[in-house]
């Protein structure tokens, strides 16, 4: 099939059909409501039927919800750990290695670039994980997860291009960095 519409556009919605694309589902005055969460949860799990869950029937291919920054629970999770968030904070997830000495490392290389940067990372919360949920083909590459907290709302896409292009100095550290940990951009 030619991508090229005959009529005036260069392409019509007819012309691709290799994807579902994704959904948006929000209340239209921005109220949170779990009836939209169990909304969302339940459109992804119409979802299968592109290829989205491996062999195992349990492993997933990384599908989930953007939702807004819970920013009660992280003021909560900031006072439980003992240090404090600005108004204006940003969160960060890494995926560490599962090796705690070397999510430790990765989380203090990461800790020191922010600083270096003339940030702030006010703390780090690792994520609690159910593992009972996994699937086998999910478990032989699952990652820890690390949520890094800073009082500087830009800091993700500061770092993202920081950590992945530190200068040529400090290339061995940065390879070490990437096998040891990963930043998601945003």
């Amino acid at each position: 099939m030619s991508m090229i519409s005959s009529q005036t556009h260069l392409a019509t919605p007819d012309d691709f059909s290799d994807n579902c694309g994704f959904g948006l589902i929000a209340h239209i005055e921005g109220q949170a409501s779990h009836d939209l969460v169990k909304t969302a949860i339940h459109s992804l799990s119409c979802m299968t039927h592109r290829g989205g869950v491996a062999a195992d029937g349990r492993t997933g291919d990384g599908c989930g919800l953007l939702l807004a920054t819970p920013v009660e629970f992280f003021r909560g999770i900031a006072a439980e750990q003992g240090f404090a968030i600005t108004d204006n904070f940003a969160v960060g997830m890494i995926f560490v290695n599962l090796d705690e000495t070397k999510a430790r490392d990765s989380q203090q290389v990461l800790s020191d670039e922010i600083v270096a940067q003339g940030l702030e990372v006010a703390g780090w919360r690792d994520v609690p994980l159910d593992l009972s949920i996994v699937g086998d083909i999910g478990r032989e590459t699952l990652p820890d997860f690390s949520k890094c907290l800073s009082t500087h709302p830009m800091i993700w896409q500061r770092m993202t291009l920081t950590v992945n292009c530190l200068s040529h100095a400090k290339k061995q550290s940065s390879a070490w960095l990437m096998m040891s940990c990963f930043m998601c951009a945003h």
